[in-house]
């Protein structure tokens, strides 16, 4: 904590009042911030268009995300997103760098079954999608790629 204030103060005839409050150092804002974000992944490429074009265009997201602060809390692959956490997908790595700074990542429990790749995830934790509604219920916001 930077500074503490906790009085308030009364603010000229009319009475009103000023009320001091903790001002807080970045660090803690970046973490309630975080506290309130979740990405959600639906597919294996950004956009809709050129596959070969999508590919790119999520391999520069995660890419770009893994450079910013603050990074979501979650991150919950669905359906064609689970490709993304397998082996030999080209956003692996920044998703591993970001497990490893904190971001929890999910992954919907019917969707490596569905599509057999089960033994080949390589980042997150299978999650039910109860638990997985749970997360989204906490977070202030829901991005959706």
């Amino acid at each position: 904590m930077v500074v503490k204030k906790t009085d308030e103060q009364k603010c000229g005839e009319m009475g009103s009042f000023i009320h001091e409050r903790p001002i807080t150092d970045l660090s803690a804002r970046l973490v309630a911030e975080r506290a309130s974000m979740a990405i959600l992944v639906t597919g294996d490429t950004l956009g809709r268009g050129s596959q070969e074009w999508g590919e790119s265009l999520i391999k520069n997201f995660f890419q770009t995300l893994a450079q910013k602060e603050p990074l979501p809390q979650y991150i919950i692959f669905l359906n064609q997103g689970v490709f993304l956490s397998c082996e030999g997908s080209t956003v692996l790595g920044y998703l591993i760098e970001m497990e490893q700074r904190g971001v929890q990542i999910l992954i919907s429990d019917s969707c490596p079954a569905y599509y057999k790749v089960k033994h080949k995830l390589c980042a997150g934790e299978i999650s039910t999608m109860y638990n997985i509604l749970d997360k989204l219920f906490l977070v202030e916001k829901i991005l959706t790629i």
